[in-house]
C-alpha cells in the first residue's frame, strides 16, 4: 500500500506540474510578425513560442487569404484567440494540444462590423476614396484619408450555413478586389489592390454597372474626385502635371484670366476655397503668379473637390473644399524617380524605415526658368543692362507610422516659394559727369505647412482622430532705386542718392482639433468634433528709406499685427437607408474673438439628402450656410500674390453664403450624367473702393474698403465616359454672377468680374496601346467683365505733381473676347529589367489663340489714348522625361 501511495503521489505531482507548465505556456508573452498567405505557417510560429501543438480538420483552414499580423509582447492566449477569431475559428485545449473548431459568439449580435484598410499591393500606399460595395445588400462605403473603411452589417438576415456576403473594392487605375465573407462576425479586411494600365472589364454582372473610374460616386453630383493614376494621363502645361488645373475643369468652376489659374466656384472668389494638403490649409496654392499649382504631381495620391453643401467638419470658407492627399511612401522597398522637363526638375525618394510599419517620402522640385530664360535673353536681345530672374521651388516630406491596425500616425511637411526680380542698369556721360542708374524690383512669396495626425480606433465602431498644424504664408516686395554721379574733375565728390521701398504681409494659422466617428448601427453614424485656431494677420509692413543730397530719411507705415482666436465645433448625423434615402444633417458653430470682450458667434447648418430611385439613378438636394471670418483683398481683379489677408472686425462683418441646390446622377453602361441647378446668395463681401490703392500708400486698409452683397445662380452638367480605350468628360456651366455695393456703381447691381455666362470643358484620353496614351483638353469661357474709364483729369499733389485720376463709367459694363484653347499631350512608357521610363510630349494652346490676360489703357503709335489687350501664353510645346528606379 505504501508503494501504491508513493506512486500515486508522484503521478499527481508530475501531472500538476504538467498542467502548470501548459497553463504557463498559454499565459506567456510572445512576439510574432508575419506577412504572407500560409495559415499553417502562422500556427507553426505559435507552436514554436508556446510549446503547444495544434490539431485540426484541414477543411476549416482558410487558404489563399493575405495574412498581416504583428504581436509584440502579447499574452499567447490573447494573441491566439485574436488571430483565430479573425478567420471564424476558435480552439479548445487538451493537454499540450489546441484543437481548432468553428467559432460562434456566445451572445447573438444584432450586427457585426466589417472594417478594413485598402492599399496598393506593390507599395502599401493607402488608397483614399476607394469604394467598397456589398452587392447583395446594396451597401456602400468609401475609405477615409487613412485608407480605412467601416460598414455595419445586420446578422439576422444571414444564414451561416447557406449564405455568403460578397464584397467588391474598386479604385481607379486598379484591378477590382473581390472577397467572400463566410462568417457572422466582426472582420478586419486588409485589401491590397493591383495597379492596372489597361481598363479591365469585370465579369461579375451584379457589379459591372456600379464600379467604374467615375468622378462622381453615390449620387454626389456636387463632388468631383480624381486619383493620381487618372491625373497623370491628362494634358499638362509645359509637362507639369497639375491637379488644380484638372479640378478647374469641373462644372460650376470659372477660371481666371488666361494663364491665371484661380478657381472661382459658383460665383465665389479665389479666397473662398478651402484648399487642404493632408488636412492642413494652404493660403496661396499657386506658383508663377497663378499659372501652376503648388502640388507636385509626383506626390499627389488623390484629390476631391466639393462645391456644394460640404461636411460641417469644414468651415471658414464660402465656396468649396479642395482636399489633396499626398502619398504615404512605399512600405515594401525603397524606390526613386527623377523628372527632367523644360519647366522644372524634380526628384522623389520613398521607402520603408521599418518595413510594414514606418514609411517615409521626400520630394524636391525646382523650376528651370531662370537657367533657360536669362542666357536666351542675352543672346537674342543682346541686352545685358536688364536682368529678369524668376524661379519657384518646393519640398514635400511625409512620415507615416502604423502602431497597429487600430492606431496610425502621419506627419506631413511642405515648404515652397517663388522669387521674381527685375534689375535695370543704365549709364550715361556728359562733358562734366558720368551717371549710373540702378533700378531693382523683387518679389518673393511662399507657404510653409506642417501637420500631424493621429488616428485611433477605440472599438470596431468608434474611431478618434487628433490633428494639429501650422500654416504660414508670407509675401514680401522691395523696390530700390539708386543714382550715382561721378565728376570727371577730381576736386568734386561722387554723389550717391537712393530710395528703398519695402512691403510685407502675411497670415499664419496654428490649429489643434479632434473628431470622433461612431457607427451606431447599420443605418446611422455620428461624427462630432471641435478645435481651436489662432490666426495671426500681418496686413502690411511698409517702409521707405531715402537718401537725397546726403540727407537720409525713414518713413514707416505699419498696420498693427492682429491676433484673433477662433473656436469651432461641429456635429453631423448620417442616416443611410436604401428605403428612406441618404440623409446627412449637421451644423458647425464658430466663435471668432475681436478683443475687448467683443466677438462673433455664427452657426453654419448643412443638409444633404440623396435618394436612389433606381440602381443607376440618384436625386440630390442640399441646403447650407457658410461663414468666412477673414478676407483676401485683390489690388487687381486677378489674384496676385500681393493680395492682402485681413480679418473681420467691428466695422466689417464676416462674409456669409447661403446656398440651395437640386441635382441628379444617372449611370449607364459606359456613361454617367450628372446635373445640378443652384442658387447662392452672398452677404458682407469686401471690395476696394474706386481708385483705392493700399500697397504703396500710407492709408490704413480699413479706409480703402466697402462691403456689399452678391448673388450667383446657374445650371451645371457633367457627362463622363468611363470605359473603353477612349474616355473622359464634358462639362458645361450656365451662370449669372452679380454684386451690389452702396459705394460702387451708384449703388446699382453690376456683374462680377468673373460673371462668365458660358463655360465648356472637354477632357479626353485615348489608350492607343499598353505603353502609348494620347490626351487632350479644350476649354471655352465667355469673356470676363471689366470697367473702362470714360475720362481723365490731373490732380497734382505735393507727392506727385503729375497724378492722373480716371473717371470710370458703369462698373464691369464691358466684356473681353472669349477665352478658348486646345491642349494636346502624348505619353510613351517603356521599361527594361532595371528601369521604368516615361516620355511626355505636348503642346499648350495648339492654335495659338491670343486670349486676353487683362485690358489696359495705353497709347497707340500716333500718341492717342486707347485700350489694348495683353495676352500671356502663346503656342508652347513641352518635353518631359521621367525615370523610375
Amino acid at each position: 500500500m505504501r508503494k501504491i501511495g508513493i506512486i500515486l503521489g508522484l503521478y499527481l505531482l508530475f501531472s500538476t506540474s504538467g498542467l502548470l507548465a501548459q497553463s504557463a505556456s498559454f499565459k506567456k508573452y510572445i512576439n510574432i510578425h508575419y506577412d504572407g498567405t500560409n495559415f499553417q505557417t502562422v500556427l507553426g510560429l505559435f507552436e514554436q513560442q508556446t510549446g503547444l501543438y495544434f490539431q485540426y480538420n484541414s477543411d476549416i483552414i482558410p487558404t489563399g487569404r493575405p495574412i498581416h499580423i504583428a504581436y509584440k509582447n502579447v499574452q499567447a492566449q490573447q494573441a491566439i484567440k485574436d488571430f483565430l477569431h479573425q478567420y471564424g475559428l476558435d480552439c479548445k485545449r487538451l493537454d499540450n494540444y489546441l484543437v481548432l473548431c468553428l467559432w460562434s459568439p456566445q451572445e447573438p449580435k444584432k450586427q457585426f462590423i466589417l472594417s478594413g484598410r485598402v492599399s496598393l499591393e506593390s507599395s502599401g500606399e493607402r488608397l483614399v476614396k476607394a469604394m467598397i460595395y456589398l452587392p447583395q445588400r446594396n451597401q456602400f462605403a468609401l475609405t477615409d484619408e487613412f485608407g480605412i473603411f467601416r460598414l455595419a452589417i445586420p446578422t439576422k438576415k444571414i444564414d451561416i450555413a447557406t449564405d455568403t456576403i460578397f464584397i467588391v473594392i474598386r479604385y481607379g487605375g486598379c484591378t477590382p478586389y473581390t472577397d467572400t465573407l463566410i462568417n457572422n462576425r466582426d472582420y478586419f479586411l486588409n485589401a491590397q489592390l493591383k495597379p492596372s494600365v489597361e481598363r479591365i472589364e469585370t465579369t461579375t454582372v451584379i457589379v459591372k454597372n456600379e464600379f467604374q473610374d467615375r468622378s462622381v460616386i453615390q449620387g454626389q453630383s456636387d463632388q468631383f474626385g480624381i486619383n493620381s493614376a487618372r491625373q497623370k494621363l491628362l494634358p499638362a502645361l509645359m509637362g507639369e502635371n497639375d491637379i488644380l488645373r484638372t479640378l478647374s475643369f469641373n462644372p460650376g468652376v470659372v477660371t481666371g484670366s488666361e494663364g491665371m489659374m484661380g478657381i472661382y466656384v459658383r460665383g465665389g472668389s479665389g479666397d473662398q476655397n478651402l484648399v487642404l494638403l493632408d488636412e492642413a490649409p494652404v493660403f496661396n496654392a499657386y506658383h508663377l503668379y497663378g499659372i501652376f499649382g503648388i502640388f507636385n504631381g509626383d506626390i499627389v495620391k488623390s484629390a476631391q473637390m466639393n462645391r456644394g453643401a460640404f461636411s460641417p467638419e469644414y468651415g471658414g470658407r464660402l465656396s468649396s473644399v479642395i482636399s489633396v492627399q499626398s502619398i504615404d511612401g512605399n512600405e515594401n522597398t525603397w524606390s526613386s524617380q527623377l523628372g527632367l522637363g523644360l519647366l522644372s526638375t524634380k526628384a522623389t525618394v520613398q521607402g520603408p524605415i521599418w518595413r510594414k510599419r514606418t514609411t517615409a517620402v521626400i520630394s524636391i522640385r525646382r523650376s528651370n526658368l531662370d537657367f533657360v530664360a536669362e542666357p536666351i535673353t542675352k543672346i537674342l536681345l543682346k541686352d545685358r543692362s536688364n536682368i529678369n530672374t524668376y524661379y519657384f521651388w518646393d519640398i514635400n516630406a511625409k512620415i507615416n507610422h502604423k502602431f497597429s491596425e487600430k492606431s496610425a500616425l502621419s506627419i506631413s511637411f511642405y515648404r515652397g516659394g517663388d522669387n521674381a526680380s527685375f534689375i535695370e542698369n543704365r549709364s550715361s556721360e556728359t562733358i562734366e559727369n558720368r551717371y549710373f542708374q540702378s533700378r531693382e524690383q523683387g518679389n518673393n512669396w511662399g507657404n510653409q505647412v506642417g501637420s500631424i495626425r493621429w488616428r485611433y480606433a477605440f472599438l470596431k465602431h468608434i474611431r478618434f482622430t487628433l490633428k494639429a498644424y501650422v500654416s504660414d504664408y508670407v509675401f514680401a516686395q522691395k523696390n530700390n532705386y539708386q543714382i550715382q554721379v561721378q565728376s570727371r574733375f577730381l576736386s568734386k565728390k561722387t554723389l550717391s542718392d537712393y530710395a528703398n521701398y519695402s512691403f510685407r504681409n502675411g497670415l499664419r494659422d496654428i490649429d489643434f482639433s479632434g473628431k470622433t466617428d461612431i457607427q451606431v448601427n447599420k443605418l446611422m453614424a455620428i461624427r462630432f468634433g471641435g478645435g481651436y485656431t489662432k490666426h495671426v494677420f500681418t496686413p502690411g509692413d511698409r517702409s521707405l528709406k531715402t537718401k537725397i543730397d546726403s540727407i537720409g530719411r525713414l518713413y514707416s507705415f505699419n498696420d498693427p499685427i492682429i491676433n484673433t482666436p477662433e473656436i469651432g465645433g461641429f456635429v453631423q448625423i448620417e442616416y443611410h437607408s436604401p428605403t428612406f434615402g441618404y440623409l446627412d444633417i449637421g451644423s458647425r458653430i464658430a466663435y471668432f474673438g475681436l478683443g475687448e470682450k467683443q466677438y462673433y458667434l455664427r452657426p453654419e447648418p448643412r443638409l444633404t439628402y440623396r435618394y436612389r430611385i433606381r440602381p443607376n439613378l440618384w436625386v440630390k438636394a442640399t441646403a447650407s450656410k457658410n461663414i468666412q471670418f477673414f478676407h483676401q483683398l485683390n489690388n487687381l481683379a486677378m489674384g496676385l500674390p500681393s493680395d492682402l489677408w485681413v480679418p473681420s472686425n467691428t466695422k466689417f462683418e464676416p462674409s456669409e453664403a447661403r446656398q440651395t441646390s437640386l441635382g441628379f446622377t444617372s449611370s449607364q453602361r459606359n456613361f454617367q450624367i450628372s446635373s445640378e441647378v443652384f442658387l447662392k446668395k452672398f452677404y458682407h463681401l469686401l471690395e476696394y473702393k474706386d481708385n483705392a490703392i493700399y500697397i504703396n500708400s500710407a492709408v490704413n486698409w480699413e479706409e480703402t474698403l466697402t462691403q456689399g452683397t452678391g448673388e450667383a445662380k446657374g445650371w451645371e452638367l457633367l457627362i463622363e465616359k468611363t470605359k473603353g480605350k477612349l474616355n473622359g468628360w464634358v462639362s458645361y456651366t450656365l451662370m449669372w454672377n452679380t454684386r451690389q455695393f452702396l459705394d460702387l456703381n451708384n449703388g446699382n447691381p453690376f456683374p462680377s468680374r468673373y460673371d462668365r455666362r458660358h463655360n465648356i470643358y472637354l477632357v479626353g484620353t485615348y489608350l492607343l496601346s499598353k505603353s502609348i496614351t494620347i490626351s487632350g483638353s479644350w476649354s471655352y469661357n465667355s469673356g470676363f467683365a471689366y470697367t473702362a474709364p470714360e475720362g481723365i483729369y490731373l490732380s497734382p499733389t505735393s507727392h506727385d505733381p503729375y497724378a492722373e485720376i480716371y473717371i470710370y463709367g458703369e462698373r464691369n459694363a464691358l466684356r473681353s473676347i472669349a477665352n478658348h484653347r486646345l491642349d494636346l499631350s502624348f505619353q510613351y512608357r517603356f521599361s527594361n529589367e532595371k528601369l521604368r521610363q516615361e516620355l511626355s510630349i505636348g503642346i499648350y494652346n495648339c492654335y495659338n489663340r491670343k486670349n486676353p490676360f487683362f485690358i489696359n489703357v495705353g497709347y497707340n503709335k500716333q500718341g492717342a489714348r486707347g485700350f489694348y489687350q495683353m495676352s500671356l501664353l502663346p503656342f508652347l510645346p513641352h518635353l518631359n522625361y521621367q525615370i523610375f528606379f
